[in-house]
């Protein structure tokens, strides 16, 4: 009896798996927006990943491209600067070779010039004072004879010579006032020629060309210089 009567209870309270869910259309319909929301999320992402990622490697690939460049470059340079070192150092080799010739030959010429003394201020002036003492005889014994001629008047009938008037012309002024006094024609001769030897030599930077060598060529340019004066013909510049 007790069977039977709980059998039927039992079997009345039994429900299959698909009656305690409930309804199989009513339970998945609220799920489907949810995932395709989901997947379309996902699948944005995926590809926005995607994208950076492409990007991204795209950059890097430029980069390391620009980056050969560069060390192609640095290379070409380091390159250049190897050569350059070394020129430069052939050429410090090349200067510090030539600085040694250059100096060997300053030695060398320094060896062979003979040393010269240097003049000092008594010596020259001793030696200027020879200069007009030896002008002052070479006017005494050249001009005496001519100074005899123009007093006796010979010379009034001489034609006078063009080279007179640039010889008169080195009278200074001072002379020129006093040509007319008595027995002064030679200090106006002697005069004329040291304003011409203070024209032509003393006022310049150079009183005459100095040499060392063994031909002495300042010793012959005196010596022709007082060879000439020596020849000049006597009345060649009668007052």
């Amino acid at each position: 009896m007790k069977s039977e009567a709980g059998t039927p209870a039992q079997n009345g309270n039994k429900q299959g798996p698909a009656e305690q869910n409930g309804p199989v259309g009513k339970g998945t319909s609220p799920q489907s927006p949810d995932l395709k929301t989901k997947l379309t999320n996902e699948t944005h992402l995926r590809r926005f990943t995607e994208n950076v990622l492409d990007s991204r490697q795209q950059e890097i690939e430029n980069r390391e491209t620009e980056k050969s460049k560069l060390s192609a470059k640095v290379e070409a340079l380091e390159k250049k600067l190897a050569s350059a070192q070394k020129q430069l150092s052939e050429s410090r080799r090349e200067t510090k070779t030539k600085a040694k010739q250059l100096q060997d030959a300053q030695e060398q010429i320094f060896r062979l010039q003979p040393n010269r003394k240097d003049i000092t201020e008594t010596e020259a002036r001793e030696a200027y004072k020879n200069l007009v003492g030896n002008v002052q005889r070479w006017v005494e014994n050249r001009v005496k004879d001519i100074l005899e001629d123009l007093e006796s008047g010979r010379l009034k009938s001489r034609t006078v010579p063009p080279e007179a008037s640039r010889f008169v012309a080195l009278l200074r002024e001072q002379s020129r006032r006093c040509l007319n006094a008595d027995q002064s024609d030679e200090y106006h001769i002697m005069g004329a020629i040291m304003n011409y030897l203070y024209l032509a030599l003393f006022s310049k930077s150079f009183y005459c060309p100095l040499d060392d060598t063994e031909e002495d060529g300042t010793l012959m340019w005196l010596d022709e210089l007082q060879s000439t004066m020596s020849r000049l013909p006597r009345g060649k510049f009668p007052l």
